[in-house]
């Protein structure tokens, strides 16, 4: 069967499952039979020389941080040009993607949320098929983002298209039969945590831990003392870091009990100052805006990892932040609400022991897990009051925390990653 792009579909060359996959046009097995016959071999000029398009695909903000990163990588280790399409954030934007539709219509979480959303995503995908086939592209890469990626993973492969999956989707906790999905149209996965490349090749995909691009990124730029004394805060009071999440439904569903926390801590008598540290200031509710003012709460954009470093504590909501919070060695507290069909389909689907990544990759609890009906303000506001009256109960914490950094691998997963690619081309 003839894939759209290329002389074969994915399995049918005959030295095996990635023989005979398009890699551009120049690269189809008609036009290297064709270049044999004039030339006696294959034009290397031809075959190995750009420029080459790359698609790429993130969905949220943690997968456009990744992205940019490993963009970045691919321009400094290829020798000749490559154009990147697809969809990303500004991160993205900014190291040359030409994005086809605004990664933040779909940026959401959950059954019913993505129900709400479900015009855009729809939208989405037909751009991202007419664009597939009008540029052809010699890789397509997906970045996290499995709801919607899996589904242009299937079409990309079935076109003739080389696929590699960056940051690859959580088979390991639910719907664990997308493995097969990986296996059958992933030409290569690049994994970013420790546990997942022995899982993955069990199931027979073509996985390779890089380690974790966040080990790299994550850095303050400024000490405690003085990022605090820039936003008007006295470095010696403990300092609580607030961070609800990216997505405008995290944060409906975490500002409010974060607000009232705030409220009990205050009434403890604690001496606790609060920033919020924030992806995007225009994303809040002007009401929400009002509430985190009066309270005294300090909103701000950019300078995330300053301002994780400079606290004592952190609430946050579950996701990737908890490893960025684990890297800069800040003890958290990790907490997630969702609509009440999507809580109740997950504790059927998903059979993880914990909810938080820190936790999972140490694989006991370093952190406490405040999830649904027990994220509440009560709950979070002893827990705080507990680490920061506890020095021996936070060098738990902190300890716990030193060795999950460690297992997530040394620097440079970005470039590993990269050459992955590069070997696709």
């Amino acid at each position: 069967m003839k894939g759209f792009c290329g002389l074969y579909s994915r399995g049918e060359g005959p030295k095996g499952r990635w023989q005979g996959r398009s890699k551009g046009p120049f690269c189809s097995p008609r036009y290297q039979r064709r270049d044999r016959e004039e030339t006696g071999h294959i034009s290397q000029k031809k075959v190995t020389q750009g420029p080459k398009d790359i698609f790429l695909i993130a969905g949220e903000a943690s997968g456009d941080l990744h992205g940019s990163s490993f963009m970045r990588s691919l321009k400094e280790l290829c020798p000749y040009e490559l154009r990147f399409h697809g969809i990303g954030g500004p991160l993205m934007i900014e190291q040359g993607l030409k994005a086809i539709y605004p990664m933040e219509r779909l940026s959401v979480v959950g059954v019913t949320e993505v129900m709400r959303q479900g015009a855009h995503i729809f939208r989405a995908y037909r751009r991202v098929k007419r664009a597939l086939k009008e540029i052809c592209p010699s890789l397509v890469v997906f970045i996290d983002y499995p709801g919607f990626n899996l589904k242009v993973l299937r079409l990309a492969s079935q076109m003739g298209l080389s696929t590699m999956y960056y940051i690859t989707p959580q088979v390991w906790a639910w719907k664990k039969r997308r493995v097969h999905l990986l296996r059958r149209f992933c030409s290569a996965a690049a994994v970013i945590l420790p546990f997942e490349e022995p899982f993955l090749k069990r199931a027979g995909v073509n996985a390779t831990f890089v380690g974790h691009p966040l080990v790299d990124t994550v850095r303050q730029t400024m000490e405690r003392e003085e990022f605090l004394r820039s936003l008007g805060l006295d470095p010696k009071r403990p300092t609580l870091g607030l961070l609800p999440g990216s997505r405008t439904g995290e944060l409906a569903r975490h500002i409010p009990i974060m607000l009232e926390t705030v409220s009990r801590i205050k009434r403890m008598g604690l001496g606790v100052q609060f920033i919020m540290p924030l992806t995007r200031l225009d994303l809040l509710k002007k009401e929400e805006r009002d509430a985190i003012e009066k309270r005294g709460i300090i909103a701000l954009e950019g300078k995330t990892y300053d301002a994780m470093g400079a606290c004592d504590c952190l609430i946050l909501a579950s996701g990737t932040v908890t490893l960025e919070a684990s890297i800069l060695g800040v003890p958290h507290i990790v907490i997630y609400r969702l609509s009440a069909i999507t809580y109740f389909l997950g504790r059927i689907l998903v059979k993880v022991p914990y909810v938080s990544l820190t936790n999972l990759i140490k694989g006991e609890a370093v952190v406490e897990e405040y999830i649904q009906h027990r994220a509440t303000p009560e709950n979070l506001a002893m827990a705080v009051e507990r680490l920061l009256k506890d020095d021996a109960a936070q060098e738990r914490v902190k300890e716990g925390l030193r060795d999950v950094k460690e297992r997530l691998g040394p620097g440079g997963a970005s470039k590993r990653a990269a050459r992955l690619a590069l070997d696709l081309l």
